[in-house]
């Protein structure tokens, strides 16, 4: 149906679509799903969808803002550690607390926590916005979260983004807790 018959768009306010996506892989799905087990091949399904996802929004002409967990930027679990905040949340649910939880050591090893070949491939597309959605997937309404903690995170989440070369300009809440 055409936005405008919704009322969506007068057409004279010049309105667009937003497309806001959230690019975490297991980062968001550690306290709800077996990330390793039952999930792992939606997760890596990822892996497929978003190459094809590209393309079609650059046929198509969509943009998109990539909500990515910072994590994600990192080469190894080196990087990932090397970059990731001093001042940590400590949750009191331990899975949803990504610095406490299982990686492995690379993309190869580990594609479901590291992604700079993804990442790289959504910021060679055009009109493709690569935004945060924090660092370690900081969910701010859980118990144990603090201002120093977020703020760390956030830190975190614009250096490493920084050292691939990209400026983050949006933010998007994890689980829309803010």
């Amino acid at each position: 149906m055409d936005p405008k018959t919704l009322g969506l768009l007068d057409g004279a306010s010049g309105g667009a679509l937003v497309v806001s996506l959230d690019f975490e892989l297991a980062w968001g799905m550690l306290d709800v799903a077996d990330v390793d087990g039952a999930w792992k091949p939606v997760g890596l399904g990822a892996r497929d969808a978003i190459p094809r996802m590209l393309d079609r929004f650059a046929v198509t002409g969509i943009a998109a803002t990539w909500a990515t967990v910072g994590l994600l930027f990192a080469e190894s679990r080196e990087e990932a550690l090397a970059f990731a905040p001093r001042v940590r949340p400590h949750y009191r649910a331990p899975l949803v607390n990504p610095y406490e939880a299982w990686f492995g050591d690379d993309e190869v090893d580990d594609p479901l926590r590291f992604a700079p070949s993804l990442m790289r491939l959504i910021a060679s597309y055009p009109h493709q916005e690569i935004a945060s959605h924090s660092f370690g997937h900081f969910t701010a309404l859980e118990d144990g979260h603090d201002e120093a903690a977020f703020e760390a995170d956030v830190k975190a989440a614009v250096a490493i983004a920084k050292a691939r070369g990209i400026a983050l300009r949006s933010w998007v809440w994890p689980r829309h807790q803010v």
